[in-house]
């Protein structure tokens, strides 16, 4: 079986019944391998060999493999990256057209439901001065120590607020060319 070595184990050292497994490391492709060979250890006789998959195996190493990104090629780990982040597009898109709709539902009622909304949304921007407020750890900071568990989390909110302020600002124009 070609391929690199992603791991190698040695089972009962020192015994007679000793043995030494050979797994396929699988970087080379999308699904997750699980291909072995298991020889004995003082020989070096082969034992056993893991069976082939069968079709319903390999489309579930596949998916796998997908789901734990368990491939090397830059390329296509981009386009996964890619297709998450269009995927997430699509739900904020559909998010962004509810919330509008039960806005004017809400107005029409005289709720404060639609209050409720807008109020979280402002939530990115002041989740980020809150963050500086109480700990003192503001954007320039957390870049520039690498603090980026912080940062990363600061910068996806304010990328979020912008989104939002841009998603409304198309979302107004729309309903003024519509009226």
């Amino acid at each position: 079986m070609a391929g690199e070595v992603g791991l190698l184990s040695a089972n009962h050292v020192g015994d007679a019944n000793g043995y030494v497994s050979v797994w396929r490391a699988g970087t080379d492709c999308i699904a997750n391998v699980s291909d072995g060979i298991h020889f004995k250890a003082t020989t070096g006789e082969v034992l056993h060999e893991n069976l082939p998959q069968t079709a319903v195996g390999g489309v579930a190493n596949f998916l796998v493999g997908l789901h734990l990104q368990h491939f090397r090629h830059w390329l296509l780990r981009w386009f996964y990256v890619l297709g998450g982040l269009m995927g997430a597009t699509c739900i904020a898109t559909g998010l962004i057209l509810f919330v509008e709709k039960r806005k004017k539902q809400h107005a029409k009622t005289n709720s404060q439901g639609s209050r409720v909304v807008d109020t979280l949304a402002v939530m990115a921007v002041a989740a980020v001065l809150l963050n500086w407020i109480t700990t003192g750890d503001h954007l320039l900071r957390t870049i520039g120590t690498g603090y980026w568990p912080v940062a990363g989390m600061d910068l996806s909110l304010l990328a979020t607020a912008v989104l939002a302020v841009f998603a409304a600002r198309k979302v107004g124009q729309r309903e003024a060319i519509n009226v």
